[in-house]
């Protein structure tokens, strides 16, 4: 929102909202939270678009099993970090990535298991993700000096690449054994 765009006074709406307060014939209070919802709505369609571009460049690399599920864990813990919301790395890898799991014929369950291998039980590690702040009041001592002791959830992301690096066989969705694809 532009400074000419913000209202001047508490109560006074700017021109979109006077705009949408006339067209529609709300109050001016309703007039701002829609006002408020279509700048949300334009922010997320500015974040998708650039996490399109952030996709299409992953995507490039995603060539075989274990890329794919390196790069799923990868970007889980990126987000873990960089969000600092656990729903977020789980939710963000998972539609990123699922498109790419179909095309390399890798069955759903893999995308699922990587996303919670990886995005899930990371976010305890975290210090100012919500799960390790939370972890952290609870046992009332700083993630740094519970995480050496979290085997499982550091662990586990680097056993989910293990098993794509070395397993061997896919099977379709009828069940018989594909090619490998390493």
């Amino acid at each position: 929102m532009d400074e000419d765009d913000k209202p001047k006074t508490e109560g006074e709406l700017t021109p979109d909202e006077q705009m949408i307060e006339d067209e529609t014939g709300t109050s001016g209070e309703e007039a701002h939270r829609i006002g408020e919802f279509d700048d949300l709505r334009g922010r997320l369609e500015r974040i998708e678009g650039m996490l399109g571009t952030i996709t299409e460049s992953l995507l490039k690399m995603m060539r075989g099993r274990f890329k794919t599920v390196a790069t799923t864990c990868l970007s889980c813990l990126f987000v873990n970090v960089a969000a600092g919301d656990q729903y977020l790395a789980i939710i963000l890898p998972a539609k990123m990535y699922g498109e790419a799991f179909g095309k390399q014929n890798l069955e759903k369950k893999l995308l699922s298991r990587t996303v919670e291998d990886s995005g899930t039980v990371t976010s305890v590690l975290i210090p100012w993700n919500s799960c390790g702040m939370t972890q952290s009041t609870v046992l009332g001592v700083s993630t740094l000096v519970y995480a050496p002791f979290a085997i499982f959830c550091w662990l586990s992301p680097i056993t989910t690449m293990l098993f794509a690096a070395f397993h061997s066989t896919r099977k379709s969705v009828s069940g018989t054994p594909l090619v490998n694809n390493r």
